[in-house]
């Protein structure tokens, strides 16, 4: 089965172009993230992947995890999305781990502290996930995680 990730990449430059419409149609559930060519994934909680989530519209950037990191779409760069501050809402997660994860997420990858970033990306189809070398975070199109009984 194919999947279609985003693969953020965090890079500094500044062209301007539109944006594939798949990045503002869909939304994206993290699959995983590599960090200094480590790779972590969300955690496990009761046997159940959890998700954490990223929208993005043509005027604002969304991460919801426990907590939501949100802030305003600054411009878009080609292949980058360039942010504004972020603002954080929403209470701690109950479980320890989704605390531990989110907190490397928003602070080691999206750089929430920051007064401004950019991030690139690449749409691709894949038939399996392979190693990333840089730093990035794969999303997945489909829910890693389904209640149906």
């Amino acid at each position: 089965m194919k999947k279609m990730l985003l693969i953020t990449l965090l890079f500094f430059s500044f062209k301007s172009i539109a944006q594939d419409p798949i990045l503002l149609e869909t939304t994206w559930y993290l699959s995983d993230i590599t960090i200094n060519n480590e790779t972590l994934s969300p955690p496990i909680e009761g046997g159940t992947p959890q998700n954490f989530i990223l929208n993005i519209t043509e005027t604002d950037f969304t991460a919801n995890f426990c907590k939501t990191a949100s802030t305003n779409i600054v411009s878009f760069p080609e292949f980058a999305i360039s942010v504004d501050t972020y603002i954080i809402s929403g209470d701690a997660c109950a479980y320890e781990p989704k605390n531990e994860f989110e907190a490397i997420y928003f602070n080691d990858f999206l750089r929430i502290n920051e007064p401004t970033n950019l991030y690139t990306y690449d749409i691709i189809i894949i038939d399996a996930p392979s190693p990333l070398n840089n730093d990035a975070s794969v999303f997945d199109t489909i829910l890693i995680l389904t209640n149906e009984t």
